[in-house]
């Protein structure tokens, strides 16, 4: 079995804000998600986008990725597209229909401070109001709070791939660090700012030695070409 593990960091952009809702209690009608008092995106918040992402991505290069519940008819729990010798760099990852877990995302959480500091985490209650689409003007008794984020630093968080070999970890990782870099946002009311991002990867390792993460990208799109 090897394992890889991917360190990146997020930089907001644009309102510098971020919603990751959603938490519970207090007066405020949507939360932020807390630990232990400190904000924090969800670990399966971070997979959903990713996963997302990389289906959007393979659509557009013309592979059929897994439906995450469309087991076979075998009745194994496993999705056919996962069998299919690596066509489907989604069921590779992810898993299809099953409890696996290929790959494990850690909470993003913000940068270790610089000793002594004493900043506090920032985060207010902003009033909106919802939108009849339909209308394009205010819907009846839908005004509510809102609970922002606004983070010092930049977020960090780690992905791990577990794959069979070291061949397949390095083609998983790669797959992998192309729906992280496709991700533009995390958490709600995107549309109107909140959220924004940019990602950058920090380092990789494969089985505890270092790579570098644009070769695996390279490697694994090309392997995809080839086989085609």
């Amino acid at each position: 079995m090897s394992r890889a593990t991917v360190r990146y960091c997020v930089r907001l952009a644009g309102a510098g804000a971020i919603h990751p809702g959603s938490g519970s209690g207090g007066i405020v009608d949507r939360r932020v998600t807390r630990e232990a008092g400190r904000p924090l995106v969800p670990g399966s918040h971070v997979r959903g986008v990713v996963r997302w992402q990389l289906e959007r991505i393979c659509r557009g290069l013309g592979i059929e990725a897994a439906d995450p519940f469309d087991a076979d008819a075998t009745g194994t729990g496993q999705s056919a597209s996962a069998d299919r010798g690596g066509d489907d760099p989604v069921a590779r990852l992810f898993g299809a229909g099953t409890d696996d877990e290929l790959t494990v995302f850690t909470d993003l959480r913000e940068s270790a401070e610089p000793p002594g500091s004493t900043e506090d985490t920032v985060v207010s209650a902003r009033a909106r109001v919802a939108i009849d689409r339909r209308r394009g003007t205010q819907a009846p008794g839908r005004l509510y709070d809102l609970e922002t984020w606004e983070p010092r630093r930049e977020l960090s968080g780690e992905c791990r791939v577990f794959a069979p070999d070291a061949k397949e970890c390095e083609n998983r990782t790669g797959w992998l660090i192309v729906g992280l870099r496709a991700v533009t946002g995390f958490g709600g009311s995107r549309s109107s700012g909140l959220g924004r991002c940019a990602i950058e990867v920090c380092s990789v390792e494969i089985d505890g030695q270092s790579r570098d993460w644009q070769d695996l990208v390279r490697n694994a799109v090309a392997g995809r070409e080839d086989a085609r």
